[in-house]
């Protein structure tokens, strides 16, 4: 449909509240859940048994030797963050609260989305332990941490925070680390580690409106609330102008007819044609819309659909019904 238009959000609440500001507005919309299964594979065993694995294949795997280096690398700064994360603790003590994991995770979250800002008034708290303002855990993350901890019971969930619940040094610990891209080499020298298949599922939720949201919102402020729930902002760009375009081509449609009462498919589209260069006289611009035959028809055919147009044939005129509330919206 032309006058129709779905925006994909990454999240449930960011849908939820888009789709409250439309009918904030008096537009209807619909949710649809996607899922997107992919394949990973990783490469289990303890902290030591990675490291150690990985810098032999720096060695012995000529092509992929600085995949392996990356991966060394992170393996490092992974048990560095743990000793750290863990020193001068026994079973039992807390290793850090709910705001640390929190925290974290929004930092986490801001870095890999550089169009998400804070608003100004927000400021995020301060770690409850100076340790986790070590400059490793801008390396690794303590939500990154933490989910490999909770995935391995390594740590229980209590009212303050979460536990350390094993005795295990940093280095027996047993870590999964991704291999998806390697071409993944045998593992007979190295009976501690073993590859697992793991599906990764990706969300998304896609919401569509249609009209009236074209009388109702202006583009402007739709990318405004767009920007708000995070989407990136080229995107959003990109959405309202497309939005603004069909904003106006109905806009000019909806006037031609009030204008003539009723007249045939091809004669409304020259008069837009003609409005939209006269448009840009008035401004000192030289504006030009080129309408195809089909796509004016189609346009009609939906607003027939929707109640607002009527007529037999490649005849429009306005339905008794919208000519009401076309006074009020225009």
């Amino acid at each position: 449909m032309i006058l129709e238009e779905r925006i994909t959000f990454l999240t449930e609440d960011a849908a939820e509240e888009f789709t409250e500001w439309l009918s904030d507005n008096d537009c209807k919309s619909e949710v649809r859940k996607y899922s997107d299964f992919s394949l990973n594979m990783l490469a289990r065993g303890t902290v030591d048994d990675i490291i150690n694995w990985c810098d032999d294949m720096t060695e012995e795997d000529e092509e992929q030797w600085e995949d392996f280096s990356v991966l060394h690398e992170f393996n490092e700064d992974y048990k560095e963050a743990l000793s750290i994360l863990i020193a001068g603790k026994k079973p039992g003590d807390l290793l850090y609260t709910h705001e640390d994991f929190e925290i974290s995770t929004v930092k986490l979250i801001a870095s890999v989305c550089p169009d998400l800002e804070l608003p100004d008034d927000v400021e995020l708290p301060g770690y409850s332990s100076e340790t986790l303002e070590d400059e490793i855990f801008s390396e690794v993350p303590l939500s990154i941490i933490h989910t490999n901890l909770e995935e391995e019971c390594y740590v229980k969930e209590s009212e303050r925070g979460f536990i350390l619940f094993t005795d295990k040094e940093p280095g027996e610990m047993i870590t999964e680390t991704d291999v998806t891209s390697f071409e993944l080499p045998d593992l007979k020298n190295y009976p501690g580690i073993s590859y697992v298949s793991a599906f990764i599922a990706d969300e998304s939720f896609e919401v569509s409106f249609r009209m009236p949201a074209y009388l109702a919102i202006e583009a402007n402020e739709l990318g405004k609330i767009l920007i708000e729930l995070g989407l990136d902002e080229e995107d959003v760009m990109d959405i309202a102008d497309n939005f603004r375009l069909k904003r106006s081509i109905l806009t000019y449609v909806l006037g031609t007819v009030e204008k003539y009462g009723e007249l045939d498919v091809d004669d409304l589209r020259k008069n837009i044609e003609k409005l939209w260069r006269e448009s840009g006289v008035k401004t000192d611009s030289s504006t030009k819309i080129a309408i195809t035959a089909g796509l004016m028809k189609s346009l009609t055919q939906e607003l027939k659909h929707d109640g607002i147009l009527t007529g037999e044939g490649d005849m429009v005129t306005f339905s008794p019904s919208w000519m009401e509330r076309l006074s009020t919206k225009l």
